[in-house]
Protein backbone atom coordinates (compact mmCIF):
# COMPACT_ATOMS: atom_id res chain seq x y z
CA UNK A 1 0.00 0.00 0.00
CA UNK A 2 2.87 2.34 1.00
CA UNK A 3 4.25 1.96 -2.52
CA UNK A 4 1.35 2.73 -4.40
CA UNK A 5 -0.02 5.73 -2.35
CA UNK A 6 3.72 7.32 -2.52
CA UNK A 7 3.54 6.20 -6.61
CA UNK A 8 0.12 8.20 -6.72
CA UNK A 9 1.63 11.17 -4.68
CA UNK A 10 4.69 11.48 -7.50
CA UNK A 11 1.86 11.55 -10.46
CA UNK A 12 -0.03 14.02 -9.02
CA UNK A 13 2.24 16.25 -7.20
CA UNK A 14 3.96 16.35 -11.04
CA UNK A 15 0.85 17.36 -12.96
CA UNK A 16 0.06 19.84 -10.27
CA UNK A 17 3.66 21.02 -10.15
CA UNK A 18 3.65 21.24 -13.83
CA UNK A 19 0.55 23.44 -13.88
CA UNK A 20 1.01 26.23 -10.87
CA UNK A 21 4.92 26.15 -12.72
CA UNK A 22 3.69 27.27 -15.87
CA UNK A 23 0.74 29.48 -15.08
CA UNK A 24 2.88 31.56 -12.87
CA UNK A 25 6.12 31.43 -15.28
CA UNK A 26 3.35 33.13 -18.08
CA UNK A 27 2.21 35.17 -15.54
CA UNK A 28 5.30 36.91 -14.54
CA UNK A 29 6.30 36.94 -18.34
CA UNK A 30 3.07 38.91 -19.26
CA UNK A 31 3.52 41.34 -16.38
CA UNK A 32 7.44 41.66 -17.30
CA UNK A 33 5.68 42.53 -21.15
CA UNK A 34 3.58 45.02 -19.47
CA UNK A 35 6.25 46.76 -17.58
CA UNK A 36 8.66 46.50 -20.36
CA UNK A 37 6.13 48.42 -22.64
CA UNK A 38 5.59 50.91 -19.38
CA UNK A 39 9.25 51.53 -19.59
CA UNK A 40 9.67 51.91 -23.52
CA UNK A 41 6.29 54.31 -23.47
CA UNK A 42 8.09 56.49 -20.28
CA UNK A 43 11.18 56.89 -22.20
CA UNK A 44 10.17 57.17 -26.11
CA UNK A 45 6.48 58.56 -25.48
CA UNK A 46 3.74 57.10 -26.69
CA UNK A 47 4.31 57.45 -30.82
CA UNK A 48 6.88 54.69 -30.47
CA UNK A 49 4.48 52.14 -28.47
CA UNK A 50 4.80 48.71 -30.22
CA UNK A 51 2.54 47.65 -33.09
CA UNK A 52 0.00 45.11 -32.57
CA UNK A 53 1.61 43.04 -34.82
CA UNK A 54 5.33 43.76 -33.29
CA UNK A 55 3.46 43.12 -30.01
CA UNK A 56 2.15 39.72 -31.14
CA UNK A 57 5.99 38.97 -32.32
CA UNK A 58 7.18 39.99 -28.75
CA UNK A 59 4.32 37.40 -26.86
CA UNK A 60 5.05 34.33 -29.60
CA UNK A 61 8.73 35.00 -28.92
CA UNK A 62 8.62 34.84 -25.17
CA UNK A 63 6.22 31.98 -25.11
CA UNK A 64 8.04 29.71 -26.92
CA UNK A 65 10.97 30.44 -24.04
CA UNK A 66 8.50 29.97 -21.48
CA UNK A 67 7.66 26.56 -23.67
CA UNK A 68 11.10 25.50 -23.53
CA UNK A 69 11.56 26.43 -19.76
CA UNK A 70 8.64 24.61 -18.66
CA UNK A 71 8.27 21.46 -20.71
CA UNK A 72 7.49 19.93 -17.35
CA UNK A 73 3.94 20.39 -18.43
CA UNK A 74 4.19 17.83 -20.37
CA UNK A 75 2.88 15.78 -17.37
CA UNK A 76 5.25 13.41 -18.01
CA UNK A 77 6.41 12.04 -14.11
CA UNK A 78 9.92 13.04 -13.24
CA UNK A 79 11.22 10.53 -10.77
CA UNK A 80 14.34 12.71 -10.21
CA UNK A 81 12.61 16.09 -9.10
CA UNK A 82 12.78 16.82 -5.49
CA UNK A 83 9.57 17.86 -5.02
CA UNK A 84 8.19 14.34 -6.22
CA UNK A 85 10.98 12.92 -3.79
CA UNK A 86 13.94 12.70 -5.80
CA UNK A 87 17.10 13.60 -3.72
CA UNK A 88 20.90 14.16 -4.19
CA UNK A 89 22.77 11.91 -2.20
CA UNK A 90 26.49 12.35 -3.55
CA UNK A 91 28.89 14.33 -5.22
CA UNK A 92 31.70 12.36 -6.85
CA UNK A 93 33.52 15.75 -7.75
CA UNK A 94 34.75 19.28 -6.36
CA UNK A 95 32.54 22.13 -6.01
CA UNK A 96 33.14 25.11 -7.54
CA UNK A 97 33.56 27.88 -4.89
CA UNK A 98 35.50 30.69 -6.26
CA UNK A 99 33.06 33.81 -7.06
CA UNK A 100 32.53 34.82 -10.11
CA UNK A 101 34.38 38.58 -10.94
CA UNK A 102 31.21 40.29 -10.66
CA UNK A 103 28.63 39.35 -7.91
CA UNK A 104 25.89 40.50 -9.28
CA UNK A 105 25.14 39.48 -12.92
CA UNK A 106 21.93 41.50 -14.72
CA UNK A 107 19.40 40.33 -17.05
CA UNK A 108 16.90 42.27 -18.37
CA UNK A 109 18.10 44.72 -16.13
CA UNK A 110 17.34 42.57 -13.14
CA UNK A 111 19.99 41.26 -10.57
CA UNK A 112 20.50 37.82 -10.64
CA UNK A 113 22.57 36.48 -7.70
CA UNK A 114 25.70 34.35 -8.53
CA UNK A 115 25.55 30.23 -8.85
CA UNK A 116 23.67 28.83 -6.36
CA UNK A 117 26.32 25.93 -6.01
CA UNK A 118 24.18 23.65 -4.56
CA UNK A 119 23.81 20.08 -6.13
CA UNK A 120 20.07 20.05 -5.46
CA UNK A 121 19.10 22.61 -7.68
CA UNK A 122 19.75 20.11 -10.86
CA UNK A 123 16.57 18.49 -10.05
CA UNK A 124 14.46 21.39 -8.82
CA UNK A 125 12.02 23.67 -10.96
CA UNK A 126 13.13 26.72 -12.01
CA UNK A 127 15.77 27.56 -14.68
CA UNK A 128 17.68 31.04 -15.07
CA UNK A 129 21.01 32.04 -15.08
CA UNK A 130 23.20 30.88 -12.52
CA UNK A 131 20.37 28.17 -11.25
CA UNK A 132 22.73 25.60 -11.72
CA UNK A 133 25.35 23.54 -9.50
CA UNK A 134 28.68 24.36 -10.84
CA UNK A 135 31.94 21.72 -10.05
CA UNK A 136 35.07 22.04 -10.76
CA UNK A 137 36.71 21.58 -14.56
CA UNK A 138 35.48 19.38 -17.21
CA UNK A 139 34.68 16.28 -14.89
CA UNK A 140 32.19 15.64 -12.17
CA UNK A 141 29.23 13.12 -11.76
CA UNK A 142 26.44 13.63 -9.22
CA UNK A 143 24.62 10.64 -7.83
CA UNK A 144 20.16 10.76 -7.25
CA UNK A 145 17.98 8.56 -5.68
CA UNK A 146 15.00 8.57 -7.54
CA UNK A 147 11.51 9.39 -5.99
CA UNK A 148 10.86 5.18 -6.40
CA UNK A 149 12.79 2.81 -8.39
CA UNK A 150 11.71 3.13 -12.07
CA UNK A 151 12.43 0.97 -15.67
CA UNK A 152 13.88 4.63 -16.99
CA UNK A 153 12.59 5.35 -20.66
CA UNK A 154 14.29 8.68 -21.22
CA UNK A 155 16.86 11.10 -19.66
CA UNK A 156 16.57 14.58 -20.12
CA UNK A 157 19.79 17.58 -19.69
CA UNK A 158 19.15 20.85 -19.48
CA UNK A 159 21.37 24.07 -19.73
CA UNK A 160 20.52 27.82 -20.47
CA UNK A 161 19.22 28.68 -23.58
CA UNK A 162 21.91 30.76 -25.95
CA UNK A 163 19.37 33.39 -26.43
CA UNK A 164 18.76 33.73 -22.76
CA UNK A 165 22.62 33.10 -21.65
CA UNK A 166 24.01 36.13 -20.11
CA UNK A 167 27.45 36.28 -21.88
CA UNK A 168 25.82 34.59 -25.34
CA UNK A 169 27.84 31.43 -25.35
CA UNK A 170 27.06 28.35 -23.06
CA UNK A 171 30.70 26.90 -22.78
CA UNK A 172 30.05 25.59 -19.06
CA UNK A 173 27.73 23.32 -20.63
CA UNK A 174 28.36 19.73 -20.31
CA UNK A 175 29.69 18.01 -23.54
CA UNK A 176 29.96 14.30 -23.18
CA UNK A 177 28.28 12.58 -20.17
CA UNK A 178 27.45 9.23 -18.99
CA UNK A 179 24.36 8.03 -17.40
CA UNK A 180 25.04 4.89 -15.33
CA UNK A 181 22.41 2.72 -12.91
CA UNK A 182 24.03 2.12 -9.46
CA UNK A 183 22.98 -0.66 -6.96
CA UNK A 184 22.83 1.76 -4.24
CA UNK A 185 24.40 5.52 -3.60
CA UNK A 186 28.41 3.99 -2.55
CA UNK A 187 28.37 1.77 -5.87
CA UNK A 188 31.55 3.15 -7.83
CA UNK A 189 31.21 0.62 -10.61
CA UNK A 190 27.05 0.72 -11.83
CA UNK A 191 25.77 -0.19 -15.06
CA UNK A 192 26.17 1.89 -17.89
CA UNK A 193 22.60 2.92 -19.52
CA UNK A 194 24.03 5.12 -22.43
CA UNK A 195 26.85 7.46 -23.48
CA UNK A 196 25.56 10.72 -24.75
CA UNK A 197 26.52 14.22 -26.53
CA UNK A 198 24.67 17.02 -25.84
CA UNK A 199 24.90 19.75 -28.40
CA UNK A 200 24.95 23.41 -27.01
CA UNK A 201 25.64 24.70 -29.57
CA UNK A 202 23.15 24.00 -32.11
CA UNK A 203 20.60 21.91 -29.95
CA UNK A 204 17.88 23.17 -28.23
CA UNK A 205 18.42 24.08 -24.00
CA UNK A 206 16.50 20.85 -23.61
CA UNK A 207 17.69 17.78 -24.96
CA UNK A 208 16.04 14.18 -24.47
CA UNK A 209 18.34 11.00 -24.01
CA UNK A 210 16.63 7.35 -24.39
CA UNK A 211 18.72 3.99 -22.65
CA UNK A 212 20.97 2.42 -24.82
CA UNK A 213 21.01 -1.25 -23.81
CA UNK A 214 18.79 -3.92 -24.85
CA UNK A 215 17.23 -5.04 -21.06
CA UNK A 216 16.58 -1.52 -18.78
CA UNK A 217 16.69 -2.70 -15.01
CA UNK A 218 14.78 -1.72 -12.39
CA UNK A 219 16.96 1.66 -11.10
CA UNK A 220 16.79 3.56 -7.95
CA UNK A 221 20.09 5.32 -7.60
CA UNK A 222 20.99 6.63 -11.16
CA UNK A 223 24.77 8.55 -11.35
CA UNK A 224 25.01 11.52 -14.16
CA UNK A 225 28.59 11.64 -14.98
CA UNK A 226 30.26 14.33 -16.81
CA UNK A 227 33.04 13.64 -18.74
CA UNK A 228 34.07 17.03 -20.69
CA UNK A 229 32.08 20.32 -21.39
CA UNK A 230 31.94 23.10 -23.91
CA UNK A 231 35.50 24.85 -23.43
CA UNK A 232 34.92 26.56 -19.63
CA UNK A 233 38.56 25.80 -18.24
CA UNK A 234 37.41 26.39 -14.44
CA UNK A 235 33.73 24.74 -14.25
CA UNK A 236 30.94 23.38 -15.52
CA UNK A 237 27.30 24.00 -14.65
CA UNK A 238 24.62 21.41 -14.14
CA UNK A 239 21.24 23.17 -14.64
CA UNK A 240 18.82 20.68 -14.71
CA UNK A 241 18.49 16.54 -15.01
CA UNK A 242 15.35 14.28 -15.05
CA UNK A 243 14.38 11.18 -15.80
CA UNK A 244 10.84 9.58 -17.03
CA UNK A 245 10.06 6.02 -16.47
CA UNK A 246 7.75 2.92 -16.24
CA UNK A 247 6.97 1.90 -12.37
CA UNK A 248 6.81 -1.93 -12.11
CA UNK A 249 3.40 -2.12 -11.04
CA UNK A 250 3.55 -5.80 -9.85
CA UNK A 251 6.19 -7.42 -8.17
CA UNK A 252 7.58 -10.69 -9.85
CA UNK A 253 7.11 -13.37 -8.35
CA UNK A 254 9.89 -16.29 -7.64
CA UNK A 255 8.93 -19.09 -10.27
Amino acid sequence: GGVKSRVADVVETTAENAKEYYDAGIQKVNNLIEELKQEREKILGARHTLKPDEEKELSAMIRKLIDEYAADETGQADFALEANGGKVVDTRCQEYTDEPRQNVVKFLGIPIVHMSKQPDILIKHGRMPGQCFPFKGDHGSVVIRLAVPVVPTEFVLEHLSKSISIVGHINSAPNNFTVYALKDKHDKEGIVLGRYYYDAENGPALQRFKPQIANVPLVEYIEVQVTSNWGNPNYTCLYRFRVHGDMQTVAPTAA
